[in-house]
């Protein structure tokens, strides 16, 4: 009887194991997917990282761009400005403080300095006719743009006012 005992033990130890070993099989079947699908997320969230930076550099190259763009147009519209009021004034000298004197209206009125540059180069042909100077242009100029701001008129009306 006791190698009976003996013999069903023995069964149910390899009838066990085999049953533990399938078990393990399972177990790491299913944690090789878990894993290939974490590896799977992680490449896919790299490669989003990598787009992302890629777009980061496009944005900061054009950005970079547009500030050099803006800086060019800003020299050129300032070297036109100064130009146009060399004329108007008959000297550089006279030009660059009219154009101070301009820019320092602008920041105060938010008409863009070319236009005030304009308004300016309209009015000095009439105040040479009647002997007014520049520093009384620039005055008739800022004056006239904040009575308009005063009256409720936009920078695009008092363009075209002046």
């Amino acid at each position: 009887m006791a190698d009976a005992t003996r013999r069903v033990s023995v069964r149910l130890s390899l009838d066990d194991a085999a049953r533990v070993k399938a078990g393990l099989r399972e177990v790491g079947e299913t944690g090789q997917r878990s894993l290939d699908r974490i590896k799977g997320g992680a490449e896919r969230a790299s490669r989003s990282l990598e787009l992302l930076d890629l777009a980061v550099r496009g944005l900061q190259v054009a950005g970079v761009a547009a500030a050099a763009r803006a800086l060019v147009q800003a020299g050129d519209a300032l070297t036109q400005g100064l130009s146009r009021l060399q004329n108007a004034t008959g000297s550089v000298e006279r030009a660059s403080a009219v154009y101070e004197a301009l820019y320092r209206n602008a920041l105060s009125t938010g008409v863009a300095v070319s236009e005030s540059v304009d308004a300016f180069q309209r009015f000095s042909i009439a105040a040479r006719e009647i002997g007014a100077t520049s520093d009384q242009v620039v005055r008739l100029v800022g004056g006239l743009q904040r009575v308009a701001i005063v009256s409720g008129a936009s920078t695009g009306e008092i363009s075209s006012a002046t």
